[in-house]
């Protein structure tokens, strides 16, 4: 019997990919793809799939991360969640796996041991910190840099302002920007993810 897949992702050539790979496998059978959170929560009420894989960080303004992580394995704690994500930062793996995800993938991985993972339904029971996640700061700019050590030194935007002489809008612009590209919405999940909290 086949497993039955959900892809999420906000990209539809990986979506596709993924349906290619998997069903060319013989052992999966793809129920659905979905762009965002909306679909995916609308279509898991009706079925569930055996495993669901989901990108991390999707499309602006969209329900992702952390919170949907969450929110599928509290409503669905038989699916088998595999995040799969080109997230960067020292501790998101374990964060991940901790708010409820099975396992991890990264992108740009080996396809066979993604196939591997899903057969053997194996969870994770926690990762060392690969050398791409060592690189925290590599996908921000400079600016941007500077904005999230201030913030995890507990610095307001406000303060931060000050200290660099810019508008408190231009600071709350790159610090927006900033946790947009580290997967994160709010303070706290900034410092869950440096394992402050």
């Amino acid at each position: 019997m086949k497993n039955s897949v959900s892809i999420v992702d906000d990209h539809e050539v990986v979506r596709a990919g993924l349906r290619y790979i998997l069903e060319g496998t013989g052992r999966f059978e793809v129920w659905g793809e979905f762009s965002s959170a909306v679909g995916l929560l609308d279509s898991l009420k009706a079925r569930c799939p055996d495993i669901l894989i989901m990108d991390y960080m999707l499309e602006q303004g969209a329900h992702d991360g952390i919170r949907l992580i969450k929110r599928v394995k509290e409503e669905h704690p038989q699916l088998y969640l595999i995040v799969v994500s080109s997230i960067k930062i020292p501790g998101a793996t374990e964060e991940i796996i901790r708010a409820g995800a099975d396992n991890f993938f990264p992108k740009g991985g080996d396809l066979n041991k993604l196939i591997e993972m899903m057969a053997e339904r194996k969870a994770r029971v926690g990762s060392k910190a690969t050398e791409a996640e060592e690189s925290i700061f590599e996908t921000l700019t400079s600016r941007e840099k500077e904005v999230v050590r201030c913030c995890l030194d507990g610095m307001t935007v406000t303060q931060i302002a000050l200290k660099f002489s810019r508008s408190v809008k231009t600071i709350s612009l790159q610090k927006n920007a900033a946790y947009r590209k580290l997967g994160i919405s709010n303070d706290r999940e900034l410092f869950i993810l440096f394992g402050i909290l």
